[in-house]
């Protein structure tokens, strides 16, 4: 995990960038002010992974092939690669 000094303004116009290096690269940043560290971007634990509807089965009553098609949805979404990570190697 790599930890990388930015400026404010730089963080303000990258946010969502930012945001998704820290998500899915698992990279951190310090974020400074005049030089001085004023706050720090860091990956959430992994023990707090998003949670997605497909983990309601058996919570909700559905047709039986609702959550077959959630399953498959939010698959195909684990496979797709973020926009930052698209053309990098």
């Amino acid at each position: 995990m790599s930890d990388q000094v930015i400026n404010i303004a730089e963080a303000k116009k990258n946010f969502s960038n930012l945001i998704g290096r820290v998500a899915y690269g698992q990279e951190t940043f310090t974020i400074a002010r005049r030089g001085r560290p004023v706050a720090k971007i860091i990956p959430l634990a992994s023990d707090q992974t998003p949670r997605h509807l497909v983990d309601a089965v058996g919570k909700i009553v559905a047709p039986p092939d609702f959550h077959r098609a959630m399953k498959k949805i939010v698959a195909g979404r684990r496979k797709a690669k973020p926009r930052f990570l698209i053309g990098k190697k």
